[in-house]
Formats: C-alpha cells, sequence, structure tokens
C-alpha cells in the first residue's frame, strides 16, 4: 500500500507473497519508492511513483 503527497510518494505498507520474504525496502517518501521480495523462485521488485497524485506501479524494464 502506498500513498502521494507533498513530498512524493511513500510506503504505508507491504507484505511478501507466501515463500519470499522482503529482501530491501525503500519507503520514501520520494520521487519514486520500492520493495525487493527473494523467495526460492527467485528475486521479485516492485517500484512506484505519483501520476496526478495517485500512485502507480512503473513497469519492468
Amino acid at each position: 500500500m502506498a500513498e502521494c503527497g507533498p513530498a512524493g510518494v511513500r510506503l504505508v505498507s507491504w507484505a511478501p507473497a507466501q515463500g519470499y520474504r522482503v529482501r530491501d525496502v525503500d519507503r520514501g517518501p520520494d520521487e519514486h519508492v520500492e520493495v525487493r521480495f527473494i523467495g526460492a523462485a527467485g528475486e521479485g521488485e516492485l517500484k512506484l511513483r505519483c501520476v496526478a497524485g495517485q500512485p502507480v506501479a512503473e513497469p519492468r524494464k
């Protein structure tokens, strides 16, 4: 869960899927925030930013 404010996007809460754990978190507030997960199936990353006052996930590169 994330929210947008005057200082940028901020992660409010996060939870890994079953079999994953949190590897690293940049909770902000900032222009971009991210949370990284790691598990037996590999790693996952979620990056967010604000667009028109709403948190939006950035596409994977």
